[in-house]
């Protein structure tokens, strides 16, 4: 076999086998990781779609093209900023070594996460965060996914046997934000139609969708 074309035939495996093409942009939809997602715990968990929100520096920003979970932003309510709350510590922990395997967590870069405070309200946003999975920010959404029609999100037949709240008008979900709501015992969220609603929902709210967001390196 000409040598050129073994190279490019193990290239091409290479990415296949990752899920990720090297060659994504923007506006792509890739599968990285898996989790479980059609309800069906006898069929094992399957491949997590991700919309690429930006290339930067050999990196991308992913966020997952579904609700992947349905968790409270924190299990008590009481104040709390995203450097302190549970549903951080369930992305970086138990989310992250259950989705991705060890070859794929080594291509998630640990990334600082600036945490301002809330745009409309002014509720503080806490400290800094280093994360290797995160939610988005109000600024950040709005950044990234500026039309609404585009951030409406579904939720997997799993989220949706788990508690989501479905809109009966759009069969949608809402989805929490990190950025902190009217106070900070509530966290803002992305409605069901796509309006980001700043004053948010109570931590201990268990009917919100999950979207994970994470870097990956190229």
């Amino acid at each position: 076999m000409n040598i050129r074309i073994f190279v490019l035939t193990a290239v091409l495996f290479f990415c296949m086998m990752c899920g990720v093409s090297a060659g994504m942009n923007a506006g792509d939809v890739v599968e990285f990781g898996r989790y479980e997602q059609d309800g069906d715990l006898s069929n094992g968990a399957e491949p997590v779609e991700w919309q690429v929100l930006e290339k930067r520096d050999g990196r991308a920003l992913l966020i997952s093209r579904y609700g992947l979970d349905v968790r409270p932003y924190h299990p008590e309510f009481t104040h709390v900023t995203w450097a302190e709350c549970g549903l951080r510590q369930w992305l970086n922990d138990s989310f992250f070594h259950t989705a991705f395997t060890v070859e794929e967590q080594a291509r998630i870069p640990e990334v600082l996460n600036s945490n301002p405070e809330n745009p409309e309200i002014g509720t503080p946003g806490g400290d800094d965060t280093l994360d290797r999975v995160f939610l988005l920010s109000i600024g950040e959404v709005k950044q990234y996914i500026p039309s609404v029609k585009d951030r409406v999100c579904e939720g997997s037949p799993f989220v949706l046997q788990n508690g989501a709240v479905i809109d009966p008008k759009f069969g949608t979900s809402y989805w929490w934000l990190r950025s902190p709501g009217w106070s900070r015992e509530s966290a803002s969220i992305v409605y069901s139609h796509g309006l980001i609603y700043a004053y948010g929902s109570n931590v201990t709210s268990a009917a919100r969708m999950v979207r994970p967001a994470l870097w990956i390196e190229e």
